[in-house]
């Protein structure tokens, strides 16, 4: 395709993948390169209520299989306070996802309090009122994959599921600038050829799921 666009006078565009969003074989979900959600879990208290214990994470996993690797919720913080009222909501889960339903609260920010957890990520505290709700958010992968299908490339190698990439983190542009300068610029004709010929790289569009998009970053 190069050497004809050199030789008609003609410009190529190129993706940053055979599909998108872009991905990797070589990351799993739980690396930093790999793309990200923000999810929580909650326990509602009443007046002299105690909670000791974790708080588990209310939002499943987006995309998981047996085959697949557990993804692990690392902690951000834990913060309790008086809430007014609550609402059941729902977002868009993403790309041909399911909407994800939760419950938000109306917190009275003058209530609020972070908690200080253990080293086991467990915490010890009383409501000192009515209406308290206790709130854990985590980070985590949302294990995102991308398959790549002999039906859409019948070259050998090519039947393999990879993880979507952190678009937003130097880790995730990484990992893509890596493989593209160990599999594509590493040949010094195709290098020539797209410093020549080159035009625009981009995503043709990013159909990401996730809970609730974040990056480490």
């Amino acid at each position: 395709i190069l050497k004809s666009a050199k030789k008609y006078g003609l410009t190529v565009d190129m993706t940053f993948g055979q599909r998108w969003p872009a991905s990797s074989n070589e990351i799993t979900p739980n690396d930093d390169a790999a793309a990200k959600e923000l999810v929580y879990g909650t326990v509602e208290l009443s007046n002299g209520q105690n909670y000791q214990g974790s708080v588990p994470v209310t939002s499943k996993v987006t995309t998981t299989n047996e085959e697949n690797p557990v993804i692990e919720n690392d902690l951000i913080g834990i913060y309790a306070a008086k809430y007014d009222s609550t609402k059941e909501v729902e977002t868009g889960g993403g790309w041909m996802q399911p909407a994800t339903k939760y419950t938000q609260y109306s917190l009275d920010q003058s209530t609020m309090v972070q908690l200080t957890p253990n080293e086991n990520g467990e915490i010890d505290f009383t409501a000192p009122d009515d209406n308290y709700v206790v709130v854990a958010i985590y980070q985590r992968g949302t294990g995102q994959l991308v398959g790549y299908q002999p039906s859409m490339d019948n070259h050998t190698g090519t039947n393999y599921d990879a993880y979507v990439v952190d678009h937003f983190s130097d880790a995730g542009v990484n990992v893509m600038q890596k493989y593209y300068e160990n599999n594509l610029f590493s040949d010094p004709e195709t290098a020539e050829l797209i410093k020549e010929v080159g035009g625009n790289w981009f995503e043709d569009s990013l159909e990401m799921t996730t809970a609730g998009l974040w990056t480490y970053d």
